[in-house]
């Protein structure tokens, strides 16, 4: 006994003390080993495993592959031993182990209680019993037309042994054989059959079952269920051929003398399907082979069939056929031919003279032509979905193909003429470096000019430009369009609709003049040399409109900038014009000019001059001597001034809304505020002598840590209440 197998011994034991005392102990005796065994013998060893006796249970010898061949476990009635592999005992689970050991053990009952070898493998359905399994008519009918007498040596001597063979269960089994010839039944349950070399015979069963080979002439019978073929001939010595009728399952693979035979398989589409370094043949399922079916290197024709396939011709010319259903095809190096068929398909390819054919349905191109020598031309017509995109030498051809649009287009580093399609690539265009050209075409589109001089065309649709560095034209064309720029000398043009400028100023050498005029929606920002053009812009109210760290001069549209106008460092000069604007002066002692519309401004640091104009405005300030002036209208001022070294004292009168707050040397001029009721006005952590206004203070005087000192100059019942609620 080897000492490995020792901790094992315990849980073989159990199965039979509880087997012994089971009622079905006769019956699963009878349906092993027949009706004419010896019932007194029977009943002994009933006896025995019963009181926990099993001294009579023969001893365990291991033996190497050489010797036991394909076989993990054998019992020989002439030396009453049973024999474990030991390549076996290296691999397999504790349970497999304890599942071999029963079945020898079963193969020991045969032989002491009947005077004849039952017929089948008897040891296998013992094991099955005495661990609670129950066995269909199908299985029980396989495992008794199995021949499991063998001989092997041992010691130089000739025995006669029983095997456990490479047999699986009803339940879920994981099944490998060895490099010789195996043959692997699986049975019931979903079970994973692995043959290795040899010439092997793989039956799946009932189940859903994955069936693996390596070299050899294998039979691959998936039997009942939705069954899984997965192979690699990567490393074979010539290319393959795939012969397969979807219909039935049935089909072969030859490569070379070896021809794997395949019966009832419905799918290579577990994870992976791999061919040769040669030129391959391969004829996908009716499932779709969304795991992959890959060509390798060589001139490959590969065949999706029915269902959503992924195919991978890899290097060599390869001719690629998605068929039926919604394909991705990945033509990688070489000259190929790509066909989507019937579906919406997504086509990639690589360097090479391609023929990308979408086929029927909405069929997606994705190409990225990144390092290429020269720049390329795209010549495209929307209308029948045809082109081609030339690139130095190399020339790919378009048919039937809907959009660029899955999710990226990119063109060379070099001047590249790019046009769009009908669909509306909002994965993007993208020119990469090089003075390239971009026409996004009919819909809504993402165009990128990236680095260069570049010019890109929105055309029709929603568009969103970005022009990147370098001196760009950008043109929206119809629709309500979104354009960006970034350093350089830039011409905006949003054509028609109503369309918006955002563009970030900061880190630029000098401040920016904007001059404007609403009513055309033209305009210029400068910023020392830069100058960007802009006409027809109705609005810098995307997100936000960004200055630089220097004194700006910042005049807004007519469509109220509640995205944002921001100053920056500097001192700024910002103005709203029309409608609702937010206005963020920042650092530096800013001006900000709401001027019409409902506008909050944020004053930041430094001595703000901060005027709402007509308008229900929304004031904030900093630190610094700020002026607030709320205009005509409403207008609330909030402020915090928490942080400040001493107390603040509030002078205002209501009836006109003017005031001072001082704090310490700080002084903020207040002129025609109705309100500091907006959601809060924070104190200082001192003493603090704050006055309300005459609208009612319901989002609350905040005390800091100090004391709230409230004085009314008119309205005394006002006071009374905010300390009621303070208190």
């Amino acid at each position: 006994m080897t000492t490995p197998l020792l901790p094992l011994l315990p849980s073989v034991y159990d199965v039979l003390f509880s087997f012994a005392q089971s009622d079905g102990f006769w019956a699963n005796l009878e349906t092993a080993f027949g009706s004419s065994y010896d019932v007194v013998k029977a009943t002994q060893l009933r006896q025995q495993w019963h009181s926990r006796n099993f001294g009579q249970i023969p001893p365990i010898e291991v033996l190497s592959d050489e010797v036991l061949g394909t076989a993990n476990g054998a019992y020989s009635s002439s030396t009453n031993k049973i024999y474990l592999s030991a390549s076996f005992l290296n691999t397999a689970s504790s349970a497999a182990i304890v599942n071999v050991i029963l079945e020898e053990i079963g193969h020991y009952v045969d032989a002491q209680i009947n005077p004849v070898d039952s017929a089948g493998d008897e040891g296998a359905i013992f094991a099955e019993l005495v661990q609670g399994n129950s066995l269909d008519v199908a299985t029980l009918d396989a495992l008794r037309g199995e021949n499991d007498q063998t001989t092997i040596i041992v010691n130089g001597e000739i025995i006669q042994v029983e095997q456990a063979d490479f047999t699986g269960t009803p339940g879920n089994d994981n099944i490998t054989g060895t490099s010789g010839d195996d043959v692997i039944q699986g049975l019931g349950g979903n079970d994973r059959l692995s043959g290795l070399g040899g010439n092997d015979s793989l039956d799946g069963g009932s189940g859903d079952d994955l069936i693996y080979t390596d070299v050899g002439n294998d039979t691959i019978n998936g039997g009942t269920g939705f069954d899984f073929y997965r192979a690699d001939y990567r490393g074979r010595p010539t290319g393959l051929i795939v012969t397969y009728d979807p219909t039935t399952g049935n089909g072969t693979i030859t490569v070379g003398s070896e021809v794997d035979t395949l019966i009832s398989i419905e799918s290579f589409n577990y994870d992976s399907f791999w061919g040769t370094e040669f030129a391959d043949n391969i004829v996908g399922t009716s499932d779709g082979e969304w795991g992959g079916l890959y060509g390798g290197d060589g001139n490959d024709t590969i065949s999706g069939g029915a269902g959503n396939d992924n195919l991978y011709g890899e290097e060599g010319n390869d001719v690629l056929n998605g068929d039926l259903g919604n394909d991705k095809l990945f033509g990688g190096n070489g000259n190929d031919s790509l066909n989507g068929g019937s579906g919406d398909d997504l086509i990639y390819t690589d360097v090479g003279n391609d023929t990308i054919n979408g086929g029927t349905g909405f069929d997606f191109y994705r190409a990225d032509y990144r390092g290429r020598p020269t720049g390329l031309i795209v010549t495209y017509d929307p209308t029948t979905g045809n082109g081609t995109i030339t690139v130095g030498s190399e020339v790919d051809t378009l048919i039937s193909i809907e959009s660029f649009n899955y999710d990226s287009f990119w063109g060379t580093e070099f001047a590249d003429n790019i046009v769009g399609t009908s669909d509306g690539e909002w994965g993007g265009l993208y020119g990469g470096d090089g003075n390239d050209t971009i026409s996004g075409g009919a819909g809504n589109d993402n165009l990128y000019g990236e680095e260069g001089n570049d010019v890109l065309n929105g055309d029709l649709g929603n568009d969103k430009l970005f022009g990147g560095n370098g001196n760009d034209s950008l043109n929206g064309g119809s629709g309500d369009d979104l354009i960006y720029t970034d350093v350089g000398n830039d011409t905006i043009n949003g054509g028609t609709g109503f369309d918006f400028y955002r563009a970030d100023y900061r880190g630029r050498p000098t401040g920016l003049i904007v001059t404007y005029d609403p009513t055309t929606g033209n305009g210029t920002i400068t910023v020392g040399s830069e100058v960007d053009t802009l006409i027809s812009i109705e609005s810098f109210n995307y997100d936000s409109f960004w200055g630089t760290d220097f004194a700006d001069n910042i005049v807004g549209t007519s469509d109220g900038e509640w995205g944002g106008l921001y100053g920056g460092d500097g001192n700024d000069t910002i103005s709203g014009g029309a409608g609702n604007d937010n206005l963020y002066g920042e650092e530096g002692n800013d001006v900000l000019n709401g001027d019409l519309g409902n506008d909050k401004l944020f004053g930041g640091n430094g001595n703000d001059s901060l005027n709402g104009g007509s308008g229900d405005d929304l004031i904030y300030t900093d630190v610094g001597n700020d002026t607030i002036n709320g205009g005509t209208g409403f207008d609330f001022y909030r402020a915090d001034y928490r942080g400040r070294p001493t107390g603040l004292i509030v002078t205002y009168d209501p009836t006109t809304g003017n005031g001072t707050i001082t704090v310490g040397s700080e002084v903020d001029t207040l002129i025609s505020i109705e309100s500091f009721n907006y959601d809060s006005f924070w104190g200082t952590e001192f003493a603090d002598n704050i006055v309300g206004t005459s609208d009612g203070e319901w989002g609350g005087y905040m005390a800091g840590t100090g004391m709230i000192r409230f004085q009314e100059v008119r309205v005394m019942t006002i006071c009374m209440v905010k300390k009621e609620m303070m208190l």
